[in-house]
């Protein structure tokens, strides 16, 4: 055993990775190994080894960044342009609105509450509520709390890989102060085209 330091930010986004109570900082990094020495992972490695910045492009369009799923770079000031959740197109997509439908499909799959807890690891509650950034969605009689772009995505991708569900991102980083990539395109999918 060695001891190896990480910074807060990335233990957060292990945590988020992992399932509360049972995975260890050890199996969410091994799964994340495991992803990468497969076939097809073995060529993104070689990919990112190659790539500007460490991120490989997506096949045929250099200008679009494709990331790593389950370790993004910062989508912090990031628009959405394009969606899709198990097999559906988003029409008004947003980073919340793709948690939107993530829950939706959960909540016909898994019922009461207490069993999508399990699968959607994001505050909900039954019912309308419409304080503390929750909105309610009417069609599954939920209320969910809003997330920034990162932790909304991080909560789609787990509840896609929960649910073996394909998803989809196409999205421009805005020129701001804080954007990883000012101006430029990028592509977050898992289990996709």
């Amino acid at each position: 055993m060695q001891n190896i330091p990480l910074s807060d930010h990335n233990i957060s986004r292990l945590r988020r990775l992992g399932e509360a109570y049972v995975d260890t900082f050890d199996s969410i990094i091994g799964r994340l190994l495991d992803h990468f020495e497969k076939p097809q992972g073995a060529s993104t490695v070689a990919a990112v080894a190659q790539s500007n910045h460490g991120l490989p492009t997506v096949a045929g369009d250099p200008n679009v960044r494709e990331l790593d799923p389950f370790a993004p770079v910062s989508l912090t000031h990031t628009k959405v342009t394009w969606a899709s959740f198990g097999g559906k197109d988003l029409v008004a997509s947003s980073w919340n609105g793709l948690l939107d439908e993530a829950v939706r499909v959960a909540a016909a799959r898994f019922r009461p509450l207490s069993a999508m807890r399990k699968i959607v690891p994001v505050n909900m509650v039954e019912g309308r509520k419409s304080d503390e950034g929750y909105h309610f969605l009417s069609d599954v009689g939920l209320s969910v709390q809003g997330q920034d772009a990162n932790d909304a995505w991080l909560c789609v991708a787990h509840v896609a890989r929960q649910l073996g569900c394909a998803v989809e991102v196409h999205f421009f980083w805005r020129t701001r102060e804080g954007a990883a990539y000012p101006g430029e395109h990028g592509k977050v999918s898992f289990g996709g085209r």
